[in-house]
């Protein structure tokens, strides 16, 4: 790959049931980049490679001490499987995966993409293979979208945050406290139609969108 490329440091991990441990790279330890796939399920009778799910690639850079710096997650309109992370010595990032367009390609046959990431999680544009820019990237989780009775929020590596949720008429219809990790909200009571979720959080953190309850 060339000097600026070059991988200093990797381990691998053994799958999960609901995050997909891949890689772990960095060039100092103050950047530590982990990649993980979200939303990975495993189904007694289903190939979880090909599984018929929206999935995300999910990268953290933390640091040496465990405080982290930021997270992004990447896709969620398709199934994304996350293979490598490679930490690059201009401070970002290259992120090796999968895609499976599984609601418009049948087959079982997926893209490879190589992704080019900054010291901040952004794009770089015009560097990697098979790079979409319209990719969506978010900080924060919010899956089924649709939802019919319950909505998870997976806010990460974040320690506490805290969400609201408005509907359509703009009143405040819920609103909880989020921990690490997967959060789950019961949705059955609500009305169907749009609604908006707000999350703040310590530092400035924001972050805002929709969701469809059916």
């Amino acid at each position: 790959m060339g000097q600026d490329l070059q991988m200093i440091h990797s381990n691998k991990y053994e799958r999960d049931t609901v995050e997909l441990a891949n890689d772990n790279s960095f060039i100092t330890p103050d950047s530590i980049f982990f990649g993980t796939t979200l939303n990975w399920n495993l189904h007694l009778h289903q190939d979880p490679e090909f599984s018929k799910e929206d999935q995300w690639y999910g990268v953290y850079n933390i640091k040496h001490d465990g405080i982290l710096n930021w997270q992004k997650y990447y896709g969620g309109d398709a199934n994304y499987k996350i293979h490598g992370l490679v930490a690059t010595r201009d401070g970002g990032a290259l992120i090796l995966g999968g895609k499976w367009d599984w609601r418009n390609n049948p087959v079982k046959q997926g893209d490879t993409y190589i992704i080019k990431i900054d010291r901040y999680g952004n794009f770089v544009p015009k560097v990697g293979v098979g790079i979409n820019e319209h990719f969506e990237v978010k900080n924060i989780l919010l899956y089924p979208n649709p939802s019919h009775n319950k909505l998870n929020i997976n806010i990460g590596m974040y320690k506490s945050l805290h969400l609201k949720i408005y509907n359509i008429q703009g009143s405040l219809v819920a609103e909880q406290t989020l921990q690490s990790g997967i959060n789950s909200i019961d949705v059955s009571g609500f009305s169907k139609g749009i609604y908006t979720y707000l999350i703040e959080g310590e530092k400035g953190f924001f972050e805002k969108g929709k969701f469809v309850k059916e």
